[in-house]
């Protein structure tokens, strides 16, 4: 699964529900997506319009991101439902999620670890002098 390479606003600011984005991936095969719940500790959206091959057997899918802290660290919890077109179509994009899109969500979580370590550094930093 090719990574994200950008992500374009088609409504709002992509920070509460009903804003919507295309995501443009480094295959130039794109997504759309709409936040449909968002609190402090929660995002969840929809997406839908794959423009890949296996786009054509997804109806949408639904991610959550869980944000759990405890002032020392904060663990995430990234899941993804799919909701295939018709009923054969579930066993058909079976391997794309268990091995292409877990493998994405892997890369994903370690992109947003090491930008999280990168935002808090200058703050550490700062506290400690």
């Amino acid at each position: 699964m090719p990574g994200v390479v950008s992500t374009e606003s088609l409504s709002g600011a992509w920070s509460k529900p009903g804003d919507r984005r295309r995501v443009v991936f480094s295959d130039n095969n794109t997504a759309l997506e709409e936040i449909t719940d968002r609190k402090p500790q929660l995002l969840q959206y929809q997406i839908w319009n794959l423009t890949n091959r296996t786009g054509r057997y997804i109806r949408y899918a639904v991610s959550e991101l869980e944000f759990m802290g405890n002032g020392q660290a904060t663990r995430v919890r990234w899941t993804y439902s799919f909701r295939p077109k018709i009923w054969p179509d579930g066993y058909l994009i079976r391997p794309y999620v268990q091995n292409d899109f877990r493998k994405f969500m892997e890369v994903g979580l370690q992109a947003m670890r090491d930008k999280a370590v990168t935002d808090l550094a200058p703050k550490r930093s700062a506290r400690s002098s």
